[in-house]
C-alpha cells in the first residue's frame, strides 16, 4: 500500500517541526499575555490549521523554515554580492521586542482591546529554551552549508574557526544572541567560536554618501518621481530623496549635537540646583505669576546673583536655538529646518509640571529684573536636562536607505592596532554577522561593506529574522522598483 503525502503534511508527520511564535492566551486579570513556540496542526486533508488559539495574528515570528533541518532560510539580497539568511519572519514589532528584550530584563507590552489596555508578555522558559535550540541548530545548518559553497571549488581552502561580529544596537540583544551561539554544546560546524568586538564599527553619519555604484545599476527607478500622482511632482525623485538626505544627515553630523547637549545640560544643571537653594516652596500657585510678589523677592537675592542667574539662563536658551536654527538645502537648493523635536528631547522620566513651574519662576524672576530685558516668550526656553536623539536609519524609508553608503565607519574611539588586531582573529576562518533583523538590506550591506574594508572575509551575515520593507512617508507610499527588486 503507498501513503500519499503533502509536503505539508511531511513536514509535520515527518519532521514535527512546523512552529510559530505568537500569543495564544490573554489573561485580564494579571493583564498578562502568554507567547508560545506551538507546533502546527493539519486537518483531514492535510490543511494546515495554522496558529490555533492566535490572538494577535498582526505580531508574531513565522518560524516555518527555522523549523526544519536543512538550510533553508528567509533570503535578503545584499550590496557586494552578498547574502543575508534570516531566521525567522516577524510580522509586528511587540513578539520581536519581548526577544530584543529579555535579556535586558525589560519589559514589552501589546495592545488587545480597542481601549487601548496594554499586556504584558511572557514566555516560560521551556518554550524559550526550545526554540533557542531550534534556532542554534539554523544557525549552524546555514555556516556549514556556506562553508560547503565556499570550499567545492578550492579543495585547498580549510576553516578553523567561526567568528561571530555582533551588530552594534541600543540593546544586548546581539551580544546576548552571540553568547548563545558561543555557549552552544555542539559549537557551530565543530569548529570553535570567537565573538568579535561590536565596537569596531560605529553609526556616523560624517561621511556618509550616495552610493553611486548602487544608483548606477538601478538608474531608471532613481531618476523617477518618488510619489504617484501630479500632485507630488514637487517631492522629485528618487534621486533628489537620496541627494536631500546625505545634506540633511552631513549637517546633522557636523552639529556634534551630543557635545551641544553636554553644554546646554551644564547651564541647566546649575540653574535646577540655584532655585532649589532659592527655594521653590515659597513660590505658592498663588504668586507663581505674581510680578509684585517677585519684584519684592528680586529684591532679597543680589545683584550678582540675579546677573548669574540671568546670564546662565540666556546661554542655555543661546544652545537650544543654536539647535533650533540648524538647516539643511535640498536638490534644489531649497533651506530646510532640521526640526529641534527630532534632535534633542526631555531625559527620561522628566515631569512636565515640573518644568513648567522652575520655568515660569526662573523666567520671572529675571524679566522683573534690571537684567530681563533680552528675554521674551519666544526665547523662553522649558529648564530641564535633555538628551540627543540618536538617528534612525529605520525611519527612512527604502528608496533611501539603499542609495545611501558609508554609513558605518571603523570606531575612531579605538587605538587602529585594536581593530587589526580583532581583524587577524578572523584569518582563516568564516565571520557571521549578527544582527536582530533585516528589512531592505541598506543597513546590513553597509556594515558587511564596512568589515570587508577592514579586512574580513568569508562574510556570512545572519539576523534573527526579516522584517517588512518601509516604503512610506507619512502616508504616502513610495514608489519601488519595477517587480519589487533591485539590481545588485
Amino acid at each position: 500500500m503507498v501513503i500519499k503525502i503533502n509536503e505539508n503534511q511531511y513536514r509535520y508527520y515527518v519532521t514535527g517541526l512546523n512552529e510559530d511564535v505568537f500569543v495564544n492566551d490573554v489573561d485580564d486579570n494579571k493583564k498578562t499575555a502568554h507567547l508560545v513556540y506551538n507546533q502546527t496542526k493539519f486537518n483531514d486533508n492535510g490543511t494546515p490549521l495554522r496558529n490555533r488559539g492566535n490572538k494577535n495574528s498582526q505580531d508574531m515570528l513565522k518560524t516555518d523554515k527555522m523549523d526544519v533541518d536543512n538550510n533553508d532560510t528567509y533570503e535578503v539580497p545584499l550590496k557586494g554580492g552578498i547574502v543575508s539568511y534570516n531566521i525567522t519572519s516577524i510580522n509586528g514589532n511587540e513578539v520581536m521586542h519581548f526577544f530584543k528584550r529579555r535579556w535586558d530584563n525589560a519589559s514589552t507590552t501589546m495592545k488587545f482591546k480597542k481601549d487601548g489596555e496594554e499586556y504584558k508578555l511572557y514566555m516560560n522558559d521551556h518554550a524559550f529554551l526550545k526554540f533557542m535550540v531550534k534556532f542554534n541548530k539554523k544557525v549552524n545548518n546555514v555556516v556549514n552549508w556556506r562553508i560547503k559553497e565556499i570550499t567545492q571549488g578550492n579543495k585547498d581552502v580549510i576553516f578553523d574557526k567561526v567568528s561571530i561580529y555582533p551588530v552594534p544596537s541600543s540593546s544586548s540583544f546581539n551580544r546576548q544572541m552571540a553568547n548563545a551561539l558561543l555557549h552552544t554544546k555542539s559549537s557551530i560546524c565543530g569548529l570553535p567560536v570567537q565573538i568579535i568586538n561590536p565596537d569596531l564599527l560605529k553609526k556616523d553619519t560624517i561621511n556618509l554618501q550616495m552610493d553611486d555604484e548602487f544608483i548606477d545599476k538601478n538608474k531608471e527607478y532613481y531618476n523617477e518621481l518618488r510619489f504617484q500622482g501630479d500632485n507630488y511632482k514637487h517631492f522629485g525623485t528618487h534621486l533628489d530623496a537620496v541627494n536631500n538626505e546625505v545634506n540633511r544627515l552631513k549637517v546633522y553630523a557636523e552639529a556634534n549635537i551630543p557635545q551641544v547637549v553636554d553644554e546646554i545640560n551644564t547651564h541647566s544643571k546649575f540653574l535646577i540646583s540655584e532655585l532649589y537653594k532659592i527655594g521653590l516652596k515659597q513660590f505658592k500657585a498663588d504668586n507663581l505669576n505674581n510680578r509684585d510678589f517677585y519684584r519684592q523677592f528680586v529684591s532679597t537675592l543680589g545683584d550678582n546673583k540675579i546677573k548669574r542667574l540671568s546670564d546662565e539662563y540666556q546661554a542655555y536658551c543661546n544652545k537650544i536655538e543654536e539647535l533650533r536654527n540648524l538647516v539643511y538645502y535640498d536638490a534644489k537648493g531649497k533651506e530646510h529646518s532640521l526640526q529641534l523635536r527630532s534632535l534633542i528631547k526631555w531625559i527620561k522620566y522628566t515631569k512636565k509640571a515640573s518644568v513648567d513651574e522652575r520655568t515660569t519662576i526662573l523666567y520671572n524672576i529675571i524679566k522683573v529684573s534690571q537684567y530681563g530685558g533680552w528675554l521674551n516668550f519666544k526665547n523662553k526656553c522649558a529648564l530641564c536636562e535633555w538628551e540627543s536623539i540618536n538617528f534612525q536609519i529605520k525611519s527612512i524609508a527604502n528608496d533611501i536607505r539603499m542609495g545611501l553608503k558609508n554609513l558605518f565607519q571603523p570606531n575612531k574611539d579605538i587605538p587602529q592596532e585594536e581593530i587589526q588586531k580583532e581583524v587577524e582573529k578572523t584569518k582563516g576562518g568564516i565571520v557571521v554577522i549578527f544582527d536582530d533583523n533585516v528589512s531592505g538590506g541598506g543597513t546590513l550591506s553597509d556594515i558587511c561593506m564596512g568589515l570587508q574594508k577592514l579586512g574580513m572575509e568569508n562574510i556570512i551575515p545572519i539576523t534573527f529574522g526579516k522584517m517588512g520593507e518601509s516604503w512610506n512617508v507619512g502616508q504616502l507610499n513610495v514608489n519601488r522598483p519595477r517587480d519589487n527588486k533591485f539590481n545588485y
